[in-house]
């Protein structure tokens, strides 16, 4: 199973992130009633910050830190989906599944997390 994750998550991962983003500027452009500019901007800094958070070595190598900025990623998703008052914000809980999958599965492979097979190194 590892290996099917290790094998599979750059492809998962960079596809999630591509059709979430996509989707989440044109479903901005429909659902937003008033400053639609202003609203889909927020939104993509919203997004790119939660992407950075989920590319941080310390979420990969498994330290305090990387605790603290998976727990601000899913602060900061909580609060703009309250914010943005759609239900197409919701599309920014991507990257925070992402950010829990990669936790998850270096929990479950102490010392051979997926930083240490060679992908990220």
């Amino acid at each position: 199973m590892s290996d099917f994750i290790y094998n599979n998550f750059i492809w998962f991962s960079v596809s999630a992130i591509s059709v979430s983003l996509i989707a989440l500027i044109v479903g901005m452009l429909f659902t937003v009633k008033e400053e639609k500019t202003k609203q889909i901007a927020k939104a993509i800094l919203v997004f790119l910050a939660l992407v950075a958070l989920g590319m941080s070595d310390n979420i990969k190598h498994l330290n305090f830190v990387g605790f603290a900025h998976a727990l601000i990623a899913f602060v900061i998703t909580f609060f703009a989906t309250k914010h943005f008052r759609t239900q197409v914000a919701y599309l920014l809980w991507v990257p925070c599944l992402l950010i829990a999958i990669l936790l998850i599965f270096n929990l479950l492979n102490t010392g051979i997390g997926l930083e240490l097979f060679g992908r990220w190194n």
